[in-house]
């Protein structure tokens, strides 16, 4: 590069050799000052991805366990539970341990440690008791609830974890344990797909012994050790920068209280601002040349752009991860303004994330107003706050949603994350098992008193027989006892016919036929059964059930069929249903009933009924659907409730929707629901199985 120095053929000027040295320094200090702001650019978005990689292996993780202790909370306030029902627990517990999969065995405990049920057969005589276990001894002194540490379990050989909670009694005292063991492999995979879109970071979890229970692949060979013995782990704070073996480090440390583990994200930064400072000084001392500058400055920038288009692609997968998740995600800074969201968010409020950045997050999302302090008591503690099953109506539907804030203290400001789930299925399917554990409660409620009506209904019967024999049959017996009398048995009948005697006797046999139909179905209630199952015409039976319907209801001169409309639609290639074809009518002709009788009292004009049959996979349907006043939300939920009614005293006695649901559910193995709103209608969908015998008996939601 001597060439750069001569001038016109003599030695190099003083001047030209001061300028071209002061440019190649100033170019110089220009192009260390630009890289070392892109590093430190580069270093930010790495240390942003690690934190928020952690939150979202945090929500996963908190999610786990919250799911488990809620679902054995609902177990542990069942009434059998508290009462250490064996049986019926123990059956309770083995359908669900086959309903999910990833739980190794669901079991509950008294208040000294020994298994009383358990979803697997077990021997309580050779089971020994757990009340010396850390996780027994914390919850029997008060805990809400233990987590066990991740561990190989003794009887499965897989490693497990596990959630336990409290059974208490009647006055709120200790009385046992519920929970169950659960496959640690369940949450490890949801950390995998967690990390799965992440590059250039790794993952680990220590349980609260210290112990490594997971990592990510390049650091399996840390399993099992403990985090003070991994140098880039111990000690290690949340955002600490560090330099280990020339090599820097950053770590995202978040403590799960839900789980008891503690989760690591670690960042590799590949090359330091200070080694670079120092490379780059050693160069200014040796005051490289103008043109050499330039090249390093371009092969620089040249690799800075590589480098930010990898991080860009991967902040690209990170951002569609967060809009694959179903929850809605919404970041807000300490004043409860907006900051981030994913695209569920976007859809909800219809608005894009751009409009409503800086917009307070309660005036965007109704289900906010009122909580701005629940968010700030979460900003303020650090502490996580959740808000559950909160209600709101959409379009004339009810919807319920859980709310989680997570709080992030940062660098120069705390911020925090809420996430809205919404949990409408869910709670359904919790009224579904209420509902469920009412109708097995009537059901032995009608076994007792069925026995005890039915020995009086019996001499009723027998003495209105022998009474109607005595004042009307013309026999030696009655002549006999007429004669002693000084009278004539004719002229005795004569005058209790006058009396209207045989009327009332047969008005007692009535009423006590009525009665004892009313016991016979109180037992065939409780005692389940198929009998009379035979293949019929579903078409051919609601047809009938319509007519048997229009008799009876006419009969009763309040509102006829004939002012009904009745509009049909009806499947042409339904198959033979497998069903007691009796029961089945009884189920329609009470839907009938109950539509034409919501008709009279509304007043409603133009009254119609619509009633449809179609099949749905292995099932057949049939749909009654009326345009009458609908229903609230709060009789709905009690619709199906035995000796649950909203007719006037003597119409109604509340068990004609719960014996309908019986014959449905319990002894077809169908499902009967109901949707309606006021002002709406009524729609009650039936589905009976086309061969029932293949339903496993009590296993059928509604």
């Amino acid at each position: 590069m001597n060439w750069v120095l001569k001038h016109t053929g003599k030695k190099p000027a003083k001047k030209t050799i001061l300028i071209l040295g002061a440019v190649s320094m100033a170019v110089f200090m220009l192009i260390m000052v630009l890289g070392v702001r892109a590093r430190h650019a580069m270093t930010e978005k790495i240390t942003d991805r690690a934190n928020t990689t952690l939150l979202l292996s945090f929500q996963v993780t908190e999610d786990f366990y919250v799911r488990y202790t809620i679902l054995f909370k609902a177990l542990s306030g069942m009434d059998r539970v508290r009462a250490h029902e064996h049986e019926s627990v123990a059956a309770m517990l083995t359908r669900m341990n086959s309903q999910f999969p990833e739980l190794v065995n669901i079991a509950a405990v008294d208040r000294s440690g020994k298994f009383f049920a358990s979803g697997r057969a077990f021997d309580p005589e050779r089971t020994p008791s757990i009340s010396h276990l850390d996780f027994f001894k914390k919850v029997s002194r008060g805990d809400e609830g233990a987590v066990m540490n991740p561990h190989v379990g003794p009887i499965s050989k897989v490693r497990v974890t596990g959630v336990v909670v409290p059974i208490v009694d009647n006055q709120g005292r200790f009385n046992g344990l519920i929970g169950s063991s659960i496959r640690f492999s369940a949450l490890t995979e949801l950390w995998e797909k967690t990390l799965a879109s992440t590059t250039g970071l790794d993952f680990a979890a220590v349980d609260a012994r210290g112990i490594i229970q997971f990592t990510s692949r390049t650091l399996k060979a840390f399993m099992g050790k403990s985090a003070d013995s991994v140098s880039f782990l111990a000690p290690a704070d949340s955002g600490m920068m560090r330099e280990i073996d020339g090599q820097s480090y950053y770590i995202a440390r978040k403590y799960s209280p839900a789980s008891t583990l503690t989760l690591y994200v670690i960042a590799r930064l590949k090359v330091s601002p200070v080694d670079f400072i120092r490379e780059n000084t050693m160069l200014m001392f040796l005051n490289l040349l103008l043109l050499t500058v330039l090249l390093l400055f371009m092969e620089h920038t040249r690799k800075s752009a590589e480098l930010m288009a990898g991080i860009s692609a991967s902040e690209r997968k990170f951002r569609r991860l967060m809009d694959s998740l179903p929850s809605i995600l919404i970041r807000v800074d300490h004043n409860g303004k907006i900051l981030h969201w994913n695209s569920v968010a976007e859809k909800a409020s219809h608005l894009t994330e751009q409009a409503a950045r800086g917009m307070s997050v309660d005036r965007v999302f109704e289900q906010l107003k009122g909580r701005m302090d629940l968010i700030q008591g979460a900003l303020e503690n650090i502490t996580p706050r959740n808000s559950f099953k909160v209600k709101r109506e959409i379009n004339n539907h009810t919807v319920y949603e859980d709310i989680f804030i997570h709080p992030q203290m940062e660098a120069k400001e705390r911020s925090a994350v809420i996430r809205i789930e919404d949990v409408t299925e869910r709670v359904k399917m919790e009224e579904i098992m209420v509902k469920t554990e009412k109708i097995m409660t009537i059901g032995g409620m009608a076994a007792g008193m069925a026995h005890e009506i039915n020995n009086p209904l019996s001499a009723v019967l027998q003495n209105a027989q022998s009474l109607e024999n005595r004042m009307m049959k013309d026999s030696t017996a009655n002549n006999r006892a007429a004669e002693a009398a000084g009278t004539d048995f004719a002229l005795i009948r004569q005058y209790m016919t006058g009396r209207r005697f045989p009327d009332m006797i047969r008005s007692i046999q009535k009423s006590a036929e009525r009665a004892a139909g009313i016991v016979y179905n109180m037992l065939d209630f409780s005692y389940h059964n198929r009998r009379g199952l035979t293949g019929c015409d579903l078409n051919n039976l609601v047809e009938t059930s319509i007519e048997l319907a229009g008799r009876e209801y006419d009969l009763k001169k309040r509102y006829t069929f004939s002012d009904i409309r009745i509009l049909r639609s009806f499947s042409k290639d339904l198959p033979p249903v497998i069903c007691n074809s009796t029961e089945i009518e009884q189920v329609i002709i009470n839907l009938l009933k109950n539509a034409a009788q919501a008709f009279y009292e509304a007043e409603t004009s133009n009254a119609a009924l619509r009633l449809a049959t179609r099949q749905e996979g292995d099932f057949a349907v049939i749909e009654v659907r009326d345009n009458g006043p609908g229903m609230k939300e709060e009789v709905r939920k009690r619709i199906f409730d035995p000796f649950f009614t909203t007719k006037a005293p003597g119409i109604g006695t509340g068990l004609g929707l719960s014996v309908s649901y019986y014959i449905i559910t319990q002894k077809h193995g169908g499902k009967i629901t109901v949707d309606s709103s006021p002002g709406k209608g009524t729609c009650f969908t039936i589905k009976i199985p086309f061969d029932p015998v293949t339903i496993e008996d009590g296993n059928n939601d509604p």
